[in-house]
């Protein structure tokens, strides 16, 4: 069996794969319980979570993006926007962003309520202020 763990970076995986870190009795197990062999398997198996938990926010991310693009279609059919397809126009954008956000008692214009709305959603950090910059780009 090829050792590939590395005993530094155990609490940031375990951090990784379950969103938190190991409790001390869980280090202490490792330590001093455990075969090569085993923690080498309790490793992989950390490596494994932590891939499936990736993936399901990537997932996650995926379809918070395709909820709130029809979001703005829908909002553009009830109000006459333009909405094309599944393309919509930056005004449109705008105004669902505003009407969310008042929703929750943020500011447009705040970073951090930009954050908190992406966390709360599920969207990816950034993607509002890139959806915003690309419209931008392609007014």
């Amino acid at each position: 069996m090829n050792i590939t763990y590395d005993r530094q970076l155990l609490s940031d995986l375990h951090k990784e794969a379950y969103g938190m870190r190991p409790r001390s009795d869980f280090l202490d197990n490792f330590d001093n319980n455990l075969t090569e062999e085993q923690r080498q398997n309790v490793w992989d198996l950390l490596l494994e979570i932590s891939d499936a938990r990736q993936k399901e926010q990537e997932t996650q991310q995926r379809l918070a993006i395709t909820l709130f693009n029809f979001k703005c279609i829908e909002y553009a059919n009830e109000h006459g926007s333009a909405a094309r397809g599944h393309k919509f126009d930056t005004l449109t954008l705008v105004r669902v962003l505003m009407c969310e956000f008042k929703k929750r008692g943020l500011n447009l214009l705040d970073d951090h309520d930009i954050s908190q709305y992406e966390h709360d959603t599920d969207l990816p950090f950034g993607h509002i202020k890139k959806m915003l910059n690309e419209k931008r780009g392609n007014a």
